[in-house]
């Protein structure tokens, strides 16, 4: 009796845990994709991707994976943008939360605290507004901290 006992909570122990792994491992990396002109400090480039965020402590992620004719100082600015999906509108552009970038790389940003909820979020990006050909950056984010791998 006592085997059996030990034997399901074994297994019980075991499922569990793959369980708990498998979630933590599978966690979503939204794609972007965006060719940007001068806007001047108007965010109007968004995902057509979105994630919830799950963690109020949590920075987003940002993997840019390519970006072209971002040079010297210029660079493109990426915030995240609070999104109702049952409506399909942007709630709040968290410019506060934003970053700049001019090369590729992975990195994760801290969310003013005004700026951040437990909600759906997309990805915005503007370029430099001093700086008038286009913009071409591509890759992933999510509104949590998720690795590289």
């Amino acid at each position: 009796m006592f085997k059996k006992s030990l034997s399901k909570f074994l297994v019980t122990t075991a499922m569990c845990t793959m369980l708990v792994a498998g979630s933590v491992c599978a966690a979503s990396r939204p794609t972007f994709s965006f060719t940007l002109g001068n806007t001047g400090q108007n965010f109007t480039h968004f995902s057509s991707t979105y994630n919830k965020k799950a963690y109020t402590s949590d920075p987003w992620t940002l993997k840019v994976n390519s970006i072209t004719y971002a040079v010297n100082s210029y660079g493109v600015r990426f915030v995240p943008v609070q999104y109702n999906s049952s409506t399909g509108k942007n709630v709040k552009i968290c410019t506060q939360s934003g970053v700049w970038r001019s090369s590729v790389g992975y990195g994760t940003v801290a969310f003013a605290s005004s700026d951040v909820a437990l909600t759906n979020y997309k990805l915005a990006a503007r370029q430099d507004d001093d700086y008038y050909s286009t913009f071409k950056a591509s890759g992933w984010f999510n509104a949590d901290k998720v690795s590289d791998q």
